[in-house]
């Protein structure tokens, strides 16, 4: 299998940014003290990360290793101040996300579950974060 699925990536999170409002970070998070609050309260922003390729079991050939399908893995985290904003936000991010096909190179994304949890930091506000993965086969052959 290849091991770069930055293209595929690349669209996901392009997709993702374009359908939502809220700002997306892929490479890193500023402070919280740096972003963009109103009346007290964060607004939601998502954190979009990605897992590595894993040999899937599904559509194995006897093509060479680099054409065989792999199962990749995507998630985002809506964060925001607001439990009630980042669950919404996350509602919002499983409804244009399921089905969602990248490239010809993809399957389109399956949900597989989610979480939601809160930091409590002294001196800052309690932040809530929800979380929603999915994953989707790619051939991984940048054909």
């Amino acid at each position: 299998m290849a091991v770069n699925p930055i293209a595929d990536q690349d669209l996901i999170t392009t997709y993702f940014d374009a359908q939502l409002s809220q700002t997306i970070y892929d490479d890193g998070v500023p402070d919280p003290a740096d972003m963009s609050w109103v009346n007290n309260v964060l607004l939601p922003y998502v954190v979009i990360e990605f897992g590595m390729p894993v040999g899937a079991a599904e559509g194995r050939s006897i093509a060479v290793e680099e054409k065989q399908p792999t199962v990749q893995r995507v998630g985002l985290s809506v964060v925001s101040s607001n439990a009630k904003f980042a669950r919404q936000v996350c509602g919002k991010v499983s409804e244009i996300g399921v089905g969602f096909v990248a490239s010809t190179n993809v399957g389109p994304l399956r949900f597989i579950g989610g979480s939601s949890f809160t930091i409590q930091v002294e001196s800052r506000p309690t932040v809530y974060v929800s979380q929603i993965q999915f994953t989707y086969l790619s051939n991984m052959s940048n054909q």
